[in-house]
């Protein structure tokens, strides 16, 4: 039982690092293009009808 199960094992951890590996490639991208968050959001102005 446990030798049919170990390759979907080796699949979810292959996966999830590819995964991470994105994640954090995607967040540099974004952080170069849109440089650093602001410290504190504005506050939000009532929406006018």
């Amino acid at each position: 039982m446990l030798g049919r199960a170990v390759p979907f094992g080796i699949g979810a951890l292959i996966g999830g690092a590819a995964n991470a590996t994105v994640a954090t490639l995607a967040v540099r991208a974004a952080r170069r293009v849109f440089g650093p968050a602001p410290e504190s959001w504005p506050a939000e102005e009532p929406a006018q009808p």
